[in-house]
């Protein structure tokens, strides 16, 4: 794809290429989880979400003993934890090895630039900070977008100078950010 390409709009670049990295995710990321699966306690944030969804159950027929907190517990599995606005956070139930924050609001075709931008601010540096404080050697797997990065002619990879564009790719630029 080239910036004077018109099989595509940039929304829907945009859009194609964040379906990719989700597809790497399952195929690739899951699978190399997965080899852990004896050692590992992970903590899924949004964990009812479009990708925790997907993630919970494979991670968990996998072997994992997963926590999942999401704000719309609707299964016994989950806790009701809402990152943005509930006085206290839960502590683990055991200590977490590994930490997967899918948790913001929003999406980018419906992504309020004011507020949901903070709020994903606000949530991925509380979450993370709770995590830090609960789990200290925890691995952080923060799903972020093609949102955070450069638009380029050529292929985009974590090579791929930042420059987020818009506020959904600001946010989850910050999102990055307080996970360093």
């Amino acid at each position: 794809a080239t910036p004077a390409a018109r099989l595509l709009t940039p929304e829907q670049y945009d859009e194609l290429f964040s379906m990719h990295g989700l597809t790497m995710i399952f195929l690739y990321a899951l699978p190399v989880l997965s080899g852990f699966s004896n050692y590992l306690f992970p903590l899924v944030l949004g964990s009812r979400g479009f990708l925790g969804r997907l993630l919970v159950p494979d991670l968990r027929d996998a072997g994992h003993d997963v926590e999942g907190w999401s704000r719309r517990a609707d299964d016994r599995d989950t806790l009701r934890v809402d990152l943005e606005r509930d006085a206290t956070l839960p502590v683990p139930r055991a200590a977490w090895d590994a930490v997967v924050l899918l948790a913001a609001p929003g999406v980018p075709r419906a992504f309020d630039a004011h507020g949901d931008g903070a709020a994903a601010r606000r949530i991925a540096e509380r979450a993370l900070g709770h995590v830090a404080l609960h789990a200290p050697r925890a691995r952080v797997v923060v799903a972020s977008s093609a949102h955070v990065l450069a638009p380029s002619p050529d292929p985009i990879d974590e090579s791929t100078p930042r420059a987020p564009h818009g506020a959904y790719g600001t946010a989850k630029a910050a999102a990055e950010d307080a996970a360093r």
